[in-house]
């Protein structure tokens, strides 16, 4: 009898160990060629200096990341939204601005991902050897051409690509911060490293003609540390459409409506810039379907068709008119996107769409740059961990309060636009000033009420103000019901 007893428990617990290591090996998982990349020896009026960590998804699952977070605001980040499929590849983009910062660094990137509860750590580090006194030298953008003529493209070709050659023609090193297109489907890519006087860098344009039939054109913003700031490029042509399959995730409904999406953020709109979202939206019935918008706010525009038919994808386009809003900060709204069928049946849903206002750091001087406020902040992660209900049965008023501390580490007065976020668990105890002057700290505190908390908590905090380093940054909370 014993030995049976023995017996059992061992395969009852090869058995658990075997459903965990198989359900190890199904879930995602994150790789990176590098974890740790040395710049070197950099200079400190050199400009700013970055470099692309490469990750990869070995495991099963898609790996999505929510959030990359860096240890400090002198360190800005780029990384692909869009998910990464089991042995694909994806870039995060780290630039780190030496500017004012002699010395030894080593700054840390945590990403956020369904792959851990960890974060999976990235480090940048080198040294930044202090800037010489002296005449001022300036980087000069010079390109033998402006505008590319692709001429006729066939869309079953895929993607095209054109290279843009940039030299400097300066007496200093010229780094393109930035590199803006005015469609995503005008991908940029560019010489991340600081271009040398008499050297050569590329700025990259790959323009994706799928579903985009006929003539086009489209302006390619490229920011720099020149006096002129910025320059315009341009692509153009015509695209020969070919009928093919289409291709698209439709992860939400409206009705008998499938859509790709309902929540659109714009990341960072700049004063006058009107940037655009377009997805798929398909009927799945087999009778027309009408379309209609309520409540929209007048800063956004909807391009949709007015009548579904069954079966045919068509294109939804979300215009955010950022040249008519005056403010700076972060706008949250919504608006009802309504259905109809053929036989009646009315559905309608929310749409959200979020952007974060900032300034034109383009037109601020080097000197200005150098003089400008730096916001830092305690921490990037707040974690309320388990929440207690107090009171008679749990039933207690009684929030939960965690406290971030914002500084100001420049030489300038740090305007905080806003402080919000869009979920409204989360209460923001509001700043009786909104203006921090240097060297001073200020502390914001975030309460969660518990029993109004349904389920586990995971959104982000987001700050925008007038750090032309990071003029937006985000602050990731999490609390356990």
């Amino acid at each position: 009898m014993y030995k049976k007893v023995i017996t059992s428990v061992f395969l009852f617990t090869a058995f658990f160990c075997f459903n965990q290591s198989l359900y190890a090996q199904n879930e995602a998982k994150i790789t990176a060629e590098q974890t740790v990349f040395d710049f070197g020896k950099i200079q400190e009026d050199g400009g700013i200096v970055s470099h692309d960590f490469t990750i990869k998804n070995e495991g099963k699952e898609l790996l999505t990341i929510s959030q990359v977070v860096a240890s400090c605001g002198c360190t800005s980040l780029e990384w692909s939204k869009q998910p990464l499929s089991s042995g694909k590849t994806g870039k995060i983009g780290v630039s780190y601005d030496p500017k004012g910062r002699p010395g030894d660094f080593e700054k840390t990137v945590s990403v956020y991902s369904n792959a851990s509860k960890d974060p999976y750590i990235l480090t940048i580090k080198g040294k930044v050897e202090p800037q010489q006194p002296g005449v001022e030298k300036q980087p000069i953008f010079t390109t033998a051409e402006t505008v590319h003529d692709f001429g006729v493209i066939n869309e079953a070709d895929g993607e095209a690509l054109h290279i843009f050659k940039i030299k400097n023609t300066g007496d200093a090193p010229l780094v393109i911060s930035h590199v803006q297109s005015s469609c995503g489907c005008a991908e940029p890519e560019w010489t991340r490293e600081p271009i040398q006087p008499g050297q050569f860098g590329d700025v990259v344009i790959i323009y994706n003609p799928t579903n985009r039939p006929g003539p086009f054109k489209k302006n390619i913003t490229v920011y720099t540390n020149e006096k002129r700031n910025r320059q315009r490029l341009t692509i153009k042509g015509d695209v020969v459409p070919k009928p093919k399959e289409l291709n698209a995730s439709f992860q939400d409904t409206i009705g008998v409506v499938q859509m790709e999406q309902k929540d659109f953020v714009f990341h960072t709109v700049r004063p006058k810039e009107v940037p655009k979202k377009e997805i798929w939206i398909q009927n799945f019935s087999d009778q027309d379907v009408d379309l209609s918008i309520e409540g929209l706010p007048s800063y956004i525009k909807i391009e949709l068709p007015e009548k579904l038919e069954p079966k045919k994808p068509q294109r939804l386009k979300i215009i955010f008119d950022g040249a008519s809003i005056e403010q700076r900060g972060r706008v949250f709204s919504k608006f009802v996107l309504k259905t109809k069928t053929a036989s009646g049946q009315i559905t309608s849903d929310f749409i959200t769409v979020a952007a974060n206002l900032i300034d034109d750091f383009a037109r601020l001087s080097p000197s200005e740059r150098k003089n400008s406020a730096v916001l830092q902040l305690s921490s990037t992660v707040i974690e309320f961990g388990k929440l207690k209900k107090t009171g008679f049965l749990g039933m207690g008023g009684k929030p939960a309060s965690q406290q971030l501390t914002i500084t100001n580490e420049g030489k300038s007065p740090l305007i905080l636009h806003s402080i919000s976020t869009d979920d409204q668990h989360v209460e923001i105890v509001a700043l009786k000033n909104n203006t921090i002057q240097p060297g001073e700290t200020r502390n914001i505190e975030l309460r969660i009420y518990p029993k109004k908390l349904k389920e586990n908590l995971d959104t982000e905090l987001h700050i925008v103000c007038n750090d032309a380093r990071g003029p937006v940054r985000e602050v990731k909370i999490t609390a356990e019901k």
